[in-house]
């Protein structure tokens, strides 16, 4: 939960929270199991990776339910619509073959590439657009078996994210069954705290500077699709979306997501009215006892 919270922390200083939101599983024909294998000690069995498709290709693309919250209207609005990604075309770059990732909303005017990406034998890299002399970043290890472990970057505060592998399962879909690795993350805060939180737009006094921003999360991977919320958020946690995957024009995976229009944040009592409303970034009331982020009167602040 650490982890969506911070998330949001850096949507804020945009003054209107953008919230891409996704549940991308994987699918293919059949019901597949997990198979065992020897360990290293020769005794205990461990779990081995079951076998997949790779929708990682062109023809793939995610439908993701999105919010954008106005924080310069009181009460703010909450908008919904849907995000969509997509994997169409190829670009060479360094030498190695990449697939185009494009996203963009509505007719697709606004429509961009957003990231390059490449599978590799259950290994999904990405490049920005912008930095292409970077180093190739890793989004996944479909390959994960039990108790093994992957680093993974975030950002310049989060640039060590360690997910460790705790177990192989099952998603079913309809009469589908697809495989599932759990993941158990920790990446350690190595970002300049005073320089964070003012890139956020808090004001001297808003939060403690002992604030502990060291995150510990939980999520899954379905091998061949990505993460629950969509391909490049690999290291967001697995929060009740609505998404779906399609494949040629082909539902594979979720249900449609149906924006709700503009809403706006009510309050049931429960909150401090002396002391005006209190609401959390994702526009939900934030009432006596919650932890986290919350802003009041234009203004952030964060209690833990």
């Amino acid at each position: 939960m650490k982890n969506f919270i911070i998330y949001m922390m850096k949507c804020i200083k945009r003054k209107s929270a953008f919230i891409a939101v996704g549940m991308a599983l994987y699918a293919c024909c059949g019901v597949m199991k997990a198979e065992y294998y020897r360990g290293a000690d020769n005794n205990k069995e461990q779990k081995r990776p079951a076998k997949f498709t790779n929708y990682i290709e062109e023809g793939t693309r995610w439908e993701m339910l999105a919010k954008t919250m106005d924080l310069n209207q009181n009460p703010p609005k909450l908008v919904e619509y849907v995000l969509t990604g997509w994997l169409e075309g190829y670009r060479e770059i360094n030498g190695k073959q990449y697939l185009v990732y494009w996203q963009g909303s509505g007719n697709m005017e606004n429509k961009s590439e957003t990231a390059y990406i490449r599978y590799d034998n259950g290994l999904v890299y990405s490049l920005r657009p912008g930095h292409l002399d970077e180093e190739e970043r890793l989004l996944y290890d479909f390959n994960l078996t039990e108790n093994e472990e992957v680093h993974l970057y975030m950002d310049s505060d989060y640039p060590d994210i360690v997910a460790k592998c705790t177990g192989l399962g099952e998603k079913e879909f309809g009469l589908k069954t697809y495989p599932v690795i759990k993941l158990e993350c920790f990446g350690e805060f190595k970002g300049d705290l005073e320089q964070f939180l003012e890139n956020l737009g808090f004001e001297s006094g808003d939060v403690d500077v002992d604030l502990d921003l060291d995150q510990k999360f939980n999520l899954n991977w379905i091998p061949g699709i990505g993460a629950a919320r969509g391909l490049l958020y690999n290291l967001y946690p697995n929060d009740a979306v609505r998404t779906a995957v399609y494949h040629n024009d082909e539902l594979i995976y979720g249900t449609p997501p149906q924006p709700a229009g503009v809403g706006t944040i009510e309050t049931d009592g429960e909150c401090e009215p002396s002391n005006g409303l209190k609401y959390k970034p994702d526009g939900t009331l934030f009432r006596n006892g919650d932890k986290g982020i919350y802003i009041q009167n234009g203004r952030k602040y964060v209690v833990h």
